[in-house]
């Protein structure tokens, strides 16, 4: 039996239902579940908080405390490239193991134009279209493409009645980020705001996180899957969102766009209506509000209308 404040997702690959292991599970129960904690959350939800927490990871005594990290959270680390394989201490920092690298062949993203990848990897909710009876992630909540976006976005009625993907990456996954298509980066910018957890523990107690944390914004033009706004979350000891990818500049399916600093983060990604398809056993498991565990480069849906 599982208890109410476990968080269940689906495995994909194995099609098992699994229980959440998080890190940080302390603190979150204090500031979201607990009623003392709750009213100094505001001390831990600004900017200061997780620039100072990411700047710890970043200085040499933080490299003490992957190896436990790698133990806990049973991170196959044969994936992944070493900073310095030939060193006993092969990352320099935690920040350094955290934004890790698979090596090469590990994951890989399919040359077929037609079928749309997992752009990051982590838990993936997907809608097929975006209209007032969305209910996310138990309540109804409506994520509104002008809100997200920013008020007066021209981009925004693009996407109006679209399709949307969340995609949630824990501290325990791999952190960088890739365009799903071929494209050329149009517009990028950024809204200022707090930096709540995007943790389902987080968003059971703030159904508008998504419209009021800091977000990191690309609107791109892809060649099969038209316009897509690319939206990264910032949350809570989330440090820095690094952009590899500049813009007006072309990219390429699967290509590196950028990368998050420690922190549990989370990507938006709006597509304009009728252009996607996407996978029945991710769209089930949605319905039912179970997020699904997908590894980068998969198939999460296919362009509509493909013959």
């Amino acid at each position: 039996m599982t208890s109410s404040n476990e968080i269940l997702y689906i495995d994909r690959e194995t099609k098992n239902l699994k229980v959440e292991k998080v890190y940080g599970q302390w603190f979150l129960d204090l500031i979201y579940r607990n009623f003392l904690g709750k009213g100094f959350r505001f001390l831990f939800t600004n900017k200061l908080f997780s620039f100072l927490y990411g700047l710890l990871q970043d200085i040499p005594l933080s490299k003490g405390k992957y190896e436990n990290f790698i133990k806990n959270f049973d991170i196959k680390m044969e994936e992944f490239e070493l900073d310095r394989p030939d060193k006993k201490v092969p990352y320099k920092t935690f920040n350094d193991f955290f934004v890790r690298k698979f090596k090469p062949g590990q994951r890989v993203f399919t040359d077929i134009p037609h079928l749309l990848p997992a752009f990051s990897e982590g838990r993936y909710f997907v809608y097929q279209e975006i209209n007032d009876s969305l209910s996310f992630p138990i309540k109804g909540r409506y994520l509104n493409p002008k809100d997200i976006l920013g008020q007066g976005n021209p981009w925004a009625s693009h996407f109006e009645g679209g399709s949307l993907i969340i995609s949630r990456l824990c501290p325990v996954d791999y952190h960088r980020f890739h365009f799903p298509d071929e494209g050329k980066i149009i517009k990028s910018y950024r809204l200022k705001g707090y930096l709540d957890s995007v943790n389902p523990i987080g968003l059971r107690k703030n159904q508008k996180l998504y419209l009021k944390n800091e977000r990191q914004i690309s609107l791109l033009e892809t060649k099969n899957f038209g316009k897509i706004a690319f939206i990264e979350v910032g949350a809570i000891c989330v440090g820095k969102i690094i952009q590899t990818k500049k813009i007006n500049l072309n990219f390429k399916k699967g290509e590196e766009k950028g990368y998050f600093l420690f922190g549990g983060s989370s990507i938006l990604v709006f597509i304009e209506k009728g252009k996607v398809l996407f996978d029945e056993d991710i769209l089930e498991n949605t319905k039912n509000h179970k997020e699904t565990f997908i590894k980068l480069g998969s198939q999460i849906g296919t362009l509509n209308n493909f013959c």
